[in-house]
């Protein structure tokens, strides 16, 4: 009787030994991998486990996995190749912005941020004639805008490289372009003797046409007039002085 008992109790054991292992590999088979996904790339199922951790302080962040992630790194000659999701860092660009202003374009630009072993030392700005470039790189350090001056006039296309502490370029921003029109800028200056007034007449114009622009003022017996003048016009310029009765020069 008692060795009845016993197979039957083995019998039971095995039983729920067994149904207890099917279940936890029915359960091991049901769970996914989250996808990891950004704007033009998908991963599908990167790992299948318990999850992670992920904390911060004043100065660090620490990732953590409860898996033994496939995290290694592999070298050449040429190239250095890391392996494993927690290796790879990450960088977010601002939006760039171009304002013609005259005969300059003031670019201004949003900071990067970056993380998981990047971070931001500063800026190169590019300028190109058409868009798409190819891009004229200029250093401008880790400042948020910057200005190109004396442009002739144009159409210009603008792009922002950010870098990382070793100098290597981590993100490009978008392509902001601006028009630079023609500029005039002259001055009229008068005066009684063989020296400029302290006060000079100035008139700049946004663009260029064939409107008469008049300076007239309150000395009288004028007998010099000095005429200053400054274009980014590929043409040039020139400046005529009238006096009253519309003949030139001076009477």
């Amino acid at each position: 009787m008692r060795k009845k008992e016993k197979r039957n109790y083995k019998k039971l054991f095995l039983k729920k030994f067994l149904i207890a292992l099917l279940f936890s590999l029915f359960i091991v088979s049901a769970v996914d991998a989250s996808d990891m996904t950004s704007t033009n790339f998908i991963i599908r199922d990167p790992i299948i486990g318990t999850g992670g951790s992920y904390s911060t302080s004043t100065n660090f962040k620490m990732f953590g996995s409860g898996e033994t992630l496939f995290t290694d790194a592999i070298s050449s000659t040429s190239f250095l190749g890391h392996f494993g999701f927690l290796y790879y860092p990450y960088v977010v660009v601002g939006t760039l912005t171009a304002t013609p202003v005259g005969t300059q374009v003031d670019l201004s630009w949003g900071a990067s941020t970056a993380g998981q072993g990047w971070s931001v030392s500063g800026y190169k700005t590019g300028i190109a004639s058409v868009s798409g470039g190819p891009y004229t790189y200029t250093s401008v350090g880790n400042v948020t805008d910057y200005s190109y001056t004396e442009l002739a006039p144009g159409n210009y296309c603008f792009v922002v490289q950010t870098l990382d502490s070793l100098g290597y370029v981590i993100g490009i921003s978008n392509e902001s372009c601006a028009t630079v029109l023609p500029v005039i800028t002259f001055d009229l200056d008068t005066s009684v003797a063989d020296a400029e007034t302290g006060t000079p007449y100035s008139v700049a114009l946004g663009i260029i046409t064939t409107t008469d622009t008049r300076v007239s003022g309150s000395t009288d017996s004028i007998n010099m007039i000095i005429a200053e003048s400054d274009t980014n016009a590929a043409g040039g310029m020139a400046v005529t002085v009238r006096n009253t009765n519309g003949a030139n020069g001076l009477v």
